[in-house]
């Protein structure tokens, strides 16, 4: 019912606003009309479409805005014109958020506007018309809030009105989580429970990272904003970095940092335990750690076990994964287990390993040493080793670079009552067998030449005895092979990369020879003619390749190239290459702007091609520019008429003004150069001599001035003190001489001042009619 009651009223209302505006219509003749601002007293209405009369003022109707700002020939505009357009929020910090927008066409016709929020706060900010930014402080941290930018029009109408942006949302990011304060590891090293200091303002939720390394890393979100956590299925005994991080919405906040670790337990058993050498006294070991060590393996206990006698245990004293037991018995049967300690405990043994040492072997030889070496082979020497334990049936000589088996050598007795077959340690093309009796291998001392090496090379060679039971110990020594000159370069090449630079690449045969440089040589070709420009040191053998830079543009070149070491250089290699790309051109030579002689209005200007290493290109023409004639001119000259001398182009000028000159050339892919210019200042010259001037005339018989003895009425004419062609005149004097007197050459300026009346007469700018030297 009331809903109805305010639907007629309404319609009474508008009826009676369209029967006083038909009236006015019909009377228009009969009423006077006010615009906007006016006043709206009886018998005077307003005029304009969104106008309405209030307390006898025509003002703008609800949600229209005076486009003038009410001082008056303005119209009512819809107010929605003042909105702001594409306002952005961004959080900025634990406690900001910034706010952007584009203001509107109309922003003049606003009189204030505020920036206002909603949300875990409410406030708003007043902010000056013009801005299109501001930053909104003492908000919560996590919280989230709808942002809208407020126009507010308090010039239109009677009371304030104001057009709102939609609202925009924005999370503010969480503040940092607080310090850890419990941190408790359960007895079964696989759980940890934590809690922290809850972060200041809104939170949703946290998530919690334990980082344990090698891929062991846990990441738990908690319930809500609860700030404890329980973290399961870790791993005893290790230790993790703990991160934790507080979410509100999509805002994430800093990290708070920490570590614990969880409860040491009993490391699992070692794994693949086995022997991995056998010598007569003694058996290296190898396992695999616990997968889960359940804490710091500290060491291992080795259990060696022989015959019924008492085991007895060796301490690794480190947890390495090998170790060497000695002190065994020759040819006898062991067995092994191993078990791991970490911080607190003694895991179980690993599975039995079993092993026999080697009946006796022979001691390793004695006195090895290098004899001879060169760069490509070597002599070492031994002798017999002190204890042999049997017969011997050869010698096993190893030559090795790194862990890589470059040679082998073996002395197989050729005449023995056994014959043995010796098998090779190093590939079938690396090795070469050596006949010897017996009788030759019961010899004190042996040499034995190694060749096949390669240069510069530190090389470890082992030599063994050998019997019936197998390989004795080894004795060892480095040798480093010799330097040689290296071979020459093949495959010399150069490739233009572009103007200035030029990729210069070559092959060497190995072996490399040494410590290999090579030396690049480049010289500039100049009328066919070549000039060592500069030269380059590439260190190391294995380098193919160089890129030369920095080098001239459009130019020829001739590279050399040869490799050295410390004992010789290779045969020089030459290559030409093209001349590098062209580039824009430099600056033209012997730009120079003058004035002929006794001619001031005239400039002429001169340049010849840029020199050799300026041209960069080749040059087709010239540009040149100038704006002698009050507006800018081009004109564009050919390389071609230069015959030699360079170029030369005249303008007028008029004295005591400013002009500007430039050059600049130009190549076949037109590019153009550096310019070259000048601001010429025209200078003035003396005024010109006024030879078909008429005479200056003695006047006998004027009245005012009549001629007497001592004195001359002349008559003189304008011009002959106005001729500024050459310049502006800024004095005027006369030097009256005798008639006797002969005025060989014309005077400068500056010759007056050696009379002593045109000086005075000059401090007195020139007020006398006449002076003179007397």
């Amino acid at each position: 019912m009331v809903y109805v009651e305010r639907w007629i009223l309404f319609l009474i209302l508008h009826a009676k606003i369209f029967i006083e505006r038909k009236s006015r219509s019909i009377n228009k003749g009969n009423v006077s009309e006010s615009a906007l601002g006016g006043s709206c007293m009886s018998g005077i209405y307003c005029d304009g479409s969104n106008v309405e009369c209030f307390n006898n003022k025509c003002q703008c109707e609800a949600n229209f805005y005076d486009d003038n700002n009410a001082v008056g020939g303005g119209t009512c505009k819809p107010i929605n014109e003042l909105k702001v357009k594409n306002v952005t929020v961004s959080p900025a910090g634990t406690n900001s958020s910034s706010v952007t927008w584009t203001n509107p066409a109309a922003n003049s016709a606003i009189e204030s506007k505020q920036v206002r929020w909603t949300g875990t706060t409410s406030g708003s900010d007043t902010v000056a018309v013009g801005d299109i930014s501001t930053t909104i402080t003492g908000l919560t941290s996590g919280g989230t809030y709808s942002i809208t930018v407020v126009s507010i029009d308090t010039n239109s109408r009677n009371m304030q009105q104001e057009v709102s942006t939609t609202a925009v949302s924005v999370t503010i990011k969480p503040a940092l989580p607080g310090e850890i304060k419990t941190n408790n590891p359960d007895t079964t090293g696989t759980q940890v429970t934590l809690s922290w200091i809850a972060s200041v303002g809104e939170v949703t939720y946290y998530n919690v990272v334990f980082d344990g390394g090698n891929g062991d890393t846990k990441s738990q979100n908690t319930a809500n904003n609860i700030n404890s956590i329980t973290m399961k299925s870790l791993t005893p005994g290790r230790r993790y970095n703990i991160t934790i991080t507080a979410i509100s919405g999509s805002m994430t906040s800093d990290p708070r940092y920490g570590n614990t670790r969880t409860t040491v337990t009993v490391p699992e058993a070692p794994t693949n335990l086995r022997c991995i050498s056998v010598m007569d006294t003694n058996v290296t070991l190898e396992w695999t750690p616990p997968i889960n060590p359940n804490g710091d393996i500290m060491y291992y206990l080795i259990t060696v076990t022989f015959g019924p006698g008492s085991p007895r245990t060796v301490n690794t004293t480190k947890p390495v994964q090998t170790q060497e037991i000695d002190k065994l018995t020759e040819d006898s049967d062991y067995s092994f287990t191993v078990r791991a300690r970490n911080d607190l405990y003694d895991g179980p043994v690993s599975s039995n390993a079993t092993c026999k040492t080697k009946p006796g072997l022979p001691s390793k030889p004695q006195n090895l040493s290098t004899v001879t070496v060169q760069s490509r082979s070597l002599t070492v020497g031994w002798m017999k080793p002190n204890a042999t334990k049997g017969s011997l049936i050869g010698y096993r000589i190893i030559v090795q670079n790194g862990t890589t088996c470059s040679k082998e050598i073996l002395y197989q007795c050729s005449n023995c009552e056994k014959k043995p077959n010796l098998t090779s340690s190093c590939s079938m093309n690396s090795k070469t067998m050596v006949a010897i009796t017996d009788t030759g291998l019961t010899n004190e001392s042996f040499v034995q030449t190694i060749e096949g090496l390669s240069p510069y090379v530190s090389y470890s060679v082992l030599v063994h005895a050998i019997t019936g039971a197998g390989d004795g110990y080894s004795g060892a020594v480095t040798v480093e092979t010799n330097e040689e000159a290296p071979q020459n370069l093949t495959q010399v090449s150069a490739d233009v990369l572009n103007s200035t630079a030029i990729k210069l690449s070559w092959s060497i045969p190995d072996p490399r020879p040494g410590k290999t440089t090579y030396t690049i040589y480049l010289y500039d070709v100049i009328n066919e003619k070549q000039a060592l420009n500069k030269s380059i040191e590439v260190l190391g053998f294995y380098k193919r390749s160089t890129i030369l830079t920095n080098l001239e543009e459009y130019w020829q070149y001739v590279i050399n190239i040869k490799a050295s070491t410390n004992k010789g250089q290779s045969a020089m290699k030459t290559v030409k290459p093209d001349k590098t790309k062209p580039a824009a051109p430099g600056k033209v030579a012997n730009f120079m702007v003058s004035r002929p002689e006794g001619d001031y209005k005239l400039a002429t200007v001169t340049w010849s091609i840029p020199s050799l290493r300026d041209q960069n290109s080749l040059i087709t023409s010239y540009e040149f520019k100038h704006n002698a004639t009050g507006t800018p001119a081009s004109k564009i000259l050919s390389q071609s008429v230069n015959n030699g001398d360079g170029f030369t182009e005249s303008i007028e000028v008029q004295p005591e003004n400013y002009y500007y000159i430039e050059v600049y050339a130009i190549n076949n892919l037109n590019q153009t150069g550096v310019k070259s210019s000048e601001l010429y200042y025209a200078p003035p010259g003396p005024p010109p001599k006024l030879d078909s001037s008429p005479d200056i005339k003695v006047i006998q018989n004027d009245i005012k001035s009549p001629s007497t003895e001592t004195t001359a009425t002349i008559l003189l004419y304008q011009n002959q003190f106005t001729a500024n062609e050459n310049g502006q005149i800024i004095n005027n004097g006369i030097i009256l001489c005798p008639k006797e007197t002969q005025i060989t050459t014309q005077r400068q300026y500056t010759d007056y001042d050696q009379f002593t009346t045109w000086n005075e007469a000059k401090k007195d700018e020139f007020r006398p009619v006449l002076q003179t030297n007397q």
